[in-house]
């Protein structure tokens, strides 16, 4: 049971809170670079602690997919409609052409874990680096504080709330992007600090990255007309793509086009699945408009962003092991 009142949750509030959080993204930044070290690997621990507890908190949208997981199987391990193809669930509203099969999900494990390692590792270490990211690591953890705030039921009724989530995943995309790019930018090559900084903040924006995409086309599949859907969704495969490429090259980042990849073989997992089940004229797996282009769009991206990843992950390598 949450210590959080539920009226405490209302769209205005939680609208204000994002938009707070955009805006004093760059005087956070500089109010830790000037803190004292023990107060900032406090406050990374704190901003890691509430968000893991938002997180673990019931209500939200995707805990509808845990449920559909339970209900589709009897006892005497008969098939039952899934909860998925129920008109008035907010998961099917929401269904597009950039919606990734449900092991992507898994990912979170090791951001979490990751995250877990780095917080309390540092108060053991003195690198400056951990000064230099705590103010966008504690943004990207209060924007993710706010979307489990926001990615709720009561969020889907109007057009504006719809894409509040879409926001929030955003600005920790936005956040750790700024993180990353920090780290990317010094020219420490340990192997220790990599798997404990480096490691799972790229994890957690690669992933984030995608998802806010992802909701996106959630939110745009639930308010326009599926044409529009169709096409967001082809961008999204499309951009998606592009800006994996462009940032795992230009930041020698494998682990960021590795996730990317990872989210986009998934979707196109999803889609191959509903395409065959259709092909067996299973009606309840009807594929959506769009659904062939976007498989081969998605297909491509994978493929592309492996080659990169693969690529930059060698010449990294290389640049470690000589260091």
């Amino acid at each position: 049971m949450s210590i959080i009142p539920s009226s405490f949750n209302s769209p205005p509030l939680v609208t204000f809170l994002t938009t707070a959080n955009y805006v004093a993204m760059p005087q956070i930044d500089k109010l830790f670079l000037n803190a004292p070290m023990i107060a900032i690997k406090s406050a990374n621990l704190l901003a890691y602690a509430i968000s893991l507890y938002a997180v673990s908190q019931p209500g939200r949208i995707d805990g509808q997919a845990q449920q559909q997981q339970q209900q589709q199987k009897t006892n005497d391990g008969a098939t039952t409609k899934p909860l998925l193809d129920d008109d008035n669930n907010d998961l099917k509203k929401r269904e597009s052409i950039f919606m990734p099969d449900g092991y992507a999900f898994s990912i979170w494990a090791p951001i979490f874990i990751g995250e877990l390692v780095f917080v309390t590792s540092s108060f053991f270490m003195t690198n400056p680096i951990i000064q230099q990211i705590a103010g966008s690591f504690v943004s990207a953890q209060l924007f993710q504080t706010l979307w489990t705030m926001s990615f709720r039921p009561k969020y889907q009724s109007t057009l504006p709330n719809v894409f509040v989530s879409t926001f929030n995943l955003a600005g920790i995309a936005i956040a750790l992007s700024k993180a990353h790019g920090v780290y990317s930018a010094s020219t420490s090559n340990e192997l220790a600090q990599y798997l404990i900084m480096l490691l799972p903040l790229s994890l957690h924006f690669g992933w984030t990255t995608a998802a806010s995409l992802v909701d996106l086309n959630g939110a745009v599949a639930l308010k326009f007309p599926r044409k529009v859907s169709t096409i967001v969704g082809y961008a999204s495969a499309i951009g998606g793509t592009l800006l994996g490429l462009g940032i795992t090259v230009s930041r020698q980042a494998p682990v960021y086009g590795g996730v990317i990849a990872w989210a986009l073989g998934a979707i196109a997992s999803a889609l191959s699945k509903k395409l065959a089940n259709a092909d067996d004229d299973n009606e309840d797996e009807e594929p959506l408009p769009g659904s062939n282009v976007q498989l081969r769009l998605c297909q491509i991206g994978t493929v592309l962003n492996i080659g990169a990843s693969a690529l930059t992950a060698l010449g990294y390598t290389a640049n470690m092991w000589k260091a």
